[in-house]
């Protein structure tokens, strides 16, 4: 099975990323905010947990991942200050990868990073060429100074937060 990307989707090019990191990296676990294409990187892995905030999306990614055991997705409110989803509330996982809900506001999918970043080493934020996404990398910066922040130069832009090691 191969999905195609659709307009609000990560590029064969950003999937290629994702899923060459996974592989090297050996990533076993992966949580993800928004099924779809960019779901196709992780299907080596072990568990993948995607969350999705619209009701249409899920029903259409749920029925789509349903033959693949290690494929979970599950429903989340994108308007809670503190995420929490009874599913994957008490995980970690080696990677995360955000690309939901959909961009509004000054500091578009902060909860979303927030709730990622308490949860894997290392995270994946989508769209960071968009002023909202920038305003959001800029204040997890100044929130956790000792993350690693690496740009990737693609042509809607992908950042990697890794948090050091203590």
């Amino acid at each position: 099975m191969d999905l195609k990307p659709t307009s609000g989707s990560i590029t064969p090019e950003e999937r290629t990323i994702l899923k060459d990191y996974a592989t090297s990296h050996n990533i076993k676990s992966v949580l993800e905010f928004g099924p779809g294409y960019s779901t196709m990187s992780f299907l080596a892995c072990e568990k993948i947990v995607s969350l999705e905030p619209n009701k249409t999306w899920y029903e259409k990614y749920k029925g789509i991942f349903e033959p693949f055991a290690n494929v979970h997705i599950y429903l989340f409110n994108p308007n809670e200050t503190n995420i929490s989803v009874p599913e994957a509330d008490s995980y970690s996982f080696d990677l995360a990868f955000v690309d939901s809900p959909p961009a509004r506001g000054v500091l578009p999918r902060f909860n979303s990073l927030m709730y990622a970043l308490a949860r894997a080493k290392v995270v994946f934020l989508h769209d960071t060429k968009r002023q909202g996404e920038q305003n959001t990398i800029r204040t997890i910066a100044e929130m956790h100074p000792t993350l690693e922040i690496e740009q990737y130069k693609t042509s809607r832009g992908m950042t990697r937060f890794t948090r050091q090691e203590n």
